[in-house]
C-alpha cells in the first residue's frame, strides 16, 4: 500500500510477482537545492546506483528502512522511460515528479 513518507518520497510496494524490482516516488523541490542525489553509471541500458549522496534519494532511505536505493543498485526504468539511459537521464533532469523503478 503507497504510503506517504518524509521530504515528498512515496513507498510504492513491488507488483506481487515475485521481481525484484520496487519503485521509489520522490518529488524535487526545496531541500537540497531540488537534487536526487544519486552518483550512477550507464550499465547495460541502466544506471548503476555508484553512490547516495544528499538529495531525495537518501531522504527516501531515512524514512525507508529495508527499501532502501543502494550502491549497486540498477535504475531500469524512470517515469515510463526505460532502455536507453540518455532518455532516463533526460527524464531525471527535466520532470519534477520522478517515479523510479530498480
Amino acid at each position: 500500500t503507497p504510503g506517504a513518507t518524509a521530504s515528498g518520497a512515496t513507498a510504492v510496494g513491488g507488483d506481487g510477482g515475485g521481481s525484484d524490482e520496487f519503485c521509489v516516488e520522490v518529488v524535487k523541490g526545496p531541500g537540497h537545492g531540488g537534487k536526487v542525489g544519486l552518483d550512477v553509471a550507464r550499465s547495460n541500458g541502466t544506471l548503476r546506483v555508484k553512490k547516495v549522496t544528499d538529495g531525495r534519494i537518501k531522504d527516501w532511505n531515512l524514512a525507508n528502512p529495508g527499501l532502501e536505493v543502494r550502491e549497486g543498485d540498477c535504475i531500469v526504468e524512470v517515469n515510463g522511460i526505460r532502455g536507453g539511459t540518455d532518455e532516463i537521464l533526460a527524464t531525471i533532469k527535466s520532470q519534477t515528479m520522478l517515479r523510479i523503478k530498480l
